[in-house]
């Protein structure tokens, strides 16, 4: 039998499928679509289309899969929209099996490999996770994009977009990152930015990753105000940490890991976050990516177990990384 994990991962939804003993069947990627801004009959076509493909590449049938977890960015916080995911699925999964997850569940399976520590989730939102051997859990952040997310790339975005205007009209005196966006999006008159809408940023030919980019690039090429917000940034991961070492008990050392490509983009960030804490605070770099993560939850849920050993599925990943290099 086969266990499907799949995440929604920022622009991308992932599906990857595994075997009972960890090995890896089928990877594949597809374009991410939003429940509410497209609708359910788009979103279950771009999940269906995956699966198939999926099953495909390995081979076997959609009644192979014994079992399913997905991770939704938001679940658990919305019981309309967690009911509209789940009759979603419900239809594409007519047995009922599979579960809904936030993300940040699978998060902390794949970066911790079911250990007890800290994961920080950094997409186009954020939101850590703290999970300890007694089975205490507290969750910080992922409030949404307008009452939190601190330190996302949507959050980012909009520091990005404060600093732009700023610099355009002499409020800022530098001009290092407005002459770095103003490229990006060619933007030929700064009155165009009153048009810009997270929604339709193809329009623009930008994405939030290359939103990253531009942070850090000003940041290289000394815009004040971009290592401030990269000062903030880190800021409110450290917060985050902070306040689940507050209120549940850990062993002696806490094990910290981080999924997000934010941190792949530059050490600095990273580093600041780090400096932050004593030695009894270790960071790890995350063992699984998020849908493996993903894909272990399902052979989890499946088989009624709270741990597993991750070692063959973080051989499987390697293998295959290296593969695509």
């Amino acid at each position: 039998m086969y266990y499907l994990g799949i995440a929604m991962n920022g622009e991308l939804i992932e599906f990857m499928l595994i075997d009972k003993n960890c090995h890896i069947h089928g990877i594949q990627k597809e374009r991410h679509v939003d429940l509410v801004h497209d609708g359910a009959v788009i979103l279950q076509g771009i999940i269906e289309s995956g699966i198939a493909r999926v099953c495909l590449k390995a081979n076997i049938k959609f009644e192979d899969i014994s079992f399913a977890c997905v991770a939704v960015p938001g679940f658990g916080e919305n019981q309309v929209y967690d009911d509209m995911m789940n009759d979603l699925f419900a239809t594409i999964f007519y047995n009922d099996h599979f579960i809904c997850e936030n993300e940040i569940e699978a998060a902390w399976t794949g970066a911790l490999g079911t250990n007890e520590g800290i994961v920080i989730l950094a997409g186009v939102g954020s939101i850590a996770i703290g999970k300890n051997k007694i089975g205490e859990t507290v969750r910080t952040g992922g409030w949404g994009h307008i009452a939190g997310d601190e330190g996302g790339e949507y959050w980012l975005a909009r520091k990005i977009l404060e600093i732009y205007t700023k610099e355009a009209d002499g409020r800022y005196d530098e001009k290092i990152l407005y002459k770095i966006l103003r490229e990006k999006m060619k933007i030929h008159d700064d009155d165009d930015i009153f048009n810009f809408s997270f929604e339709y940023m193809d329009v623009y030919d930008i994405t939030f990753e290359e939103f990253v980019d531009i942070i850090f690039e000003a940041r290289k090429q000394g815009d004040s105000h971009a290592v401030e917000v990269i000062q903030e940034c880190a800021d409110e991961y450290i917060m985050m940490i902070q306040s689940i070492i507050k209120q549940i008990t850990f062993k002696k050392n806490v094990n910290v890991s981080f999924l997000g490509r934010i941190f792949l983009k530059s050490n600095e960030l990273l580093g600041l976050i780090v400096s932050a804490f004593d030695d009894d605070v270790i960071f790890t770099k995350p063992q699984l990516t998020l849908v493996a993560g993903a894909a272990l939850r399902a052979l989890m849920f499946r088989q009624k177990v709270l741990q597993y050993d991750i070692y063959q599925l973080l051989q499987e990943e390697d293998r295959i990384h290296q593969l695509q290099c």
